[in-house]
């Protein structure tokens, strides 16, 4: 998930901070003879490349070009994504020799890198194969790297596996093997079985375009023109892979091209310019204002313009246990107003997030869903807090808490659901899992009437196998607070009410308030919440002294 993170000060208006990957740098010492060093970092390109116009601004300079496989950079990336960044470095190197050039490349830390050009330090100017790249992203895997496997694999595979292990019915059965992606159990080939001479894919099973800069803008010719119909074979296979890819409108632009824009092959601006200058030729150079009259143009538009989904944030206190808000349905990161302060006011580092598809956050075209949003939450610790994190979640926002805790349980420390959605089911033998949801709910509001609530609290709460603590409104009005109370108590396992100290289970009633409690009562809840979270931190130690 290609994310973008937009900071905001403890609730008060401040510069926006991006969670995203940086673009090209240059590098160049004072002194006017000197070179410049352009980093290609996510541009993998010559044309339209703000770096290089930057770095040639003075006629007699020279300009090295220079590439750095950084573990930190590629760490996440999957075996397919090194095998196409390999494909765009080697059509890179072509370009830049015809122009009587060349592509340096460095293996390592790239400040140390660039520091060892600037030196004048001799460089290697061949790529490493992709066996090669693996090996040294094994060996130069770090405690922080730790965490990024964890983004390879969907939340959905997760589940599935873990009912094939635990043999939990489901409706749907596993395919997965060697922790790959359910989505890719459906990246199987629609070629009509001719072997392409020059293929724009890395292989006949691969839905993701491949190569440079030039490959990619002849695919995005063919992909603009799918209505039109083609005799070439290479335009043939792409209209093949378009017509498996579009699993929903426009679906298939960022399945087809997505990698190629984060690697920089293609810029979002040359997409864009390509797309509306295709329009206006077929519209005698006109656009009309009741939008764009084929839906490949309405697709690459829609999907440039929010590719990296950005997201609001805010972040309290400068050191101390990390805690993360997640706010309900319609909400946003202000309904924590009453919270985030207080909280880090005891100690603790305290994000809040608005969810993507909410208030200022971005609003993409995707399938919403309670998986999609925990893995949002997965990219957003893994990437940006950085550390475990007490999970809070109010609503919607605990149930993907939950999911989140339970399929992924090294990136929380506690869980805590605040008149959380979600149902208990006893024993749990059969778990329906829907493999899609409805193409036409592109909205967040649609896509309610799609949510798939039906993984149960207690089958998350055993998967995540830490402390828990439920905190219930009972006056709420959007469900029967006694009886969800009371199946808690029943069904799950080290549930108990009020003895909160050395169980990894509680359950606190909160008699005045409704849905909302840290709302509501706001100073009950901040304060059972720093106890809680207080009673977390020295329990592990407590445990580790009696051990003793």
């Amino acid at each position: 998930m290609a994310l973008l993170a937009l900071r905001l000060g403890c609730l008060n208006p401040a510069p926006h901070r991006r969670w995203s990957r940086s673009r090209c740098r240059i590098v160049a010492s004072n002194a006017s003879a000197a070179a410049a060093v352009v980093w290609f970092k996510h541009d993998l390109r010559i044309d339209d490349h703000p770096g290089l116009v930057a770095a040639a601004a003075e006629p007699r300079r020279p300009v090295v070009p220079l590439y750095v496989f950084d573990h930190r950079i590629l760490a996440g990336y999957s075996d397919k994504k090194l095998e196409l960044l390999l494909f765009a470095l080697k059509d890179l190197k072509v370009i830049l020799k015809s122009q009587e050039s060349d592509l340096l490349v460095g293996l390592g830390n790239s400040e140390d890198v660039i520091l060892k050009l600037v030196n004048e330090v001799t460089m290697q100017d061949c790529l490493p194969t992709l066996e090669e790249l693996k090996g040294f992203l094994k060996n130069s895997r770090t405690q922080e790297d730790n965490w990024v496997p964890l983004r390879s694999v969907s939340a959905k595979s997760i589940l599935k596996k873990t009912f094939d292990q635990r043999k939990i019915k489901s409706t749907v059965t596993s395919n997965i093997s060697n922790g790959g992606s359910i989505e890719d159990t459906i990246m199987v080939s629609a070629t009509s079985g001719r072997r392409i001479t020059d293929s724009m894919f890395a292989s006949e099973n691969s839905l993701e375009v491949r190569g440079g800069t030039g490959i990619t803008l002849d695919a995005l010719a063919a992909y603009l023109k799918y209505l039109e119909g083609t005799g070439k074979a290479s335009w043939q296979e792409l209209h093949d892979k378009v017509r498996l890819a579009e699993t929903r409108d426009g679906a298939s632009f960022y399945t087809l091209f997505g990698t190629a824009i984060q690697l920089g092959v293609i810029s979002r601006r040359r997409v864009y310019h390509e797309a509306i200058q295709y329009e206006k030729d077929r519209n005698a150079g006109f656009l009309s204002p009741f939008g764009y009259s084929t839906p490949t143009v309405t697709a690459a538009v829609n999907a440039i313009c929010s590719m990296e989904h950005s997201l609001q944030y805010t972040v309290c206190g400068h050191e101390g246990p990390a805690v993360l808000l997640v706010h309900g349905f319609g909400a946003f990161l202000e309904h924590f107003r009453d919270n985030i302060g207080n909280i880090a006011d005891s100690g603790h580092q305290v994000w809040a997030i608005t969810m993507v598809g909410f208030g200022k956050s971005e609003k993409p075209n995707v399938n919403y869903s309670e998986l999609f949003w925990s893995e949002l939450l997965r990219d957003f610790i893994s990437d940006v807090v950085r550390q475990p994190v007490h999970l809070v979640g109010n609503s919607i926002g605990g149930y993907i808490c939950a999911i989140t805790a339970g399929l992924w349980p090294s990136l929380a420390k506690s869980l805590v659901l605040l008149n959380s959605a979600g149902s208990i089911v006893p024993n749990y033998p059969f778990i329906p899992l829907s493999e899609s949801y409805d193409p036409g709910a592109v909205t967040v509001i649609e896509s309610i009437f799609n949510f798939n609530l039906s993984i149960p609290l207690n089958f998350l709460f055993d998967s995540f196998g830490g402390r828990i603590l439920v905190v219930q409104g009972m006056k709420d009005p959007l469900r029967k607070s006694d009886v969800f109370v009371t199946m808690l108590r029943e069904h799950c396992r080290k549930v108990h009410i009020r003895e909160v100290l050395f169980l990894f289970a509680s359950l606190l009633m909160v008699n005045m308030s409704g849905h909302a409690p840290h709302d509501e009562v706001p100073d009950e809840v901040n304060s059972l919440l720093c106890e809680w979270m207080e009673e977390t931190e020295v329990t592990p130690a407590l445990e580790k002294s009696k051990a003793i």
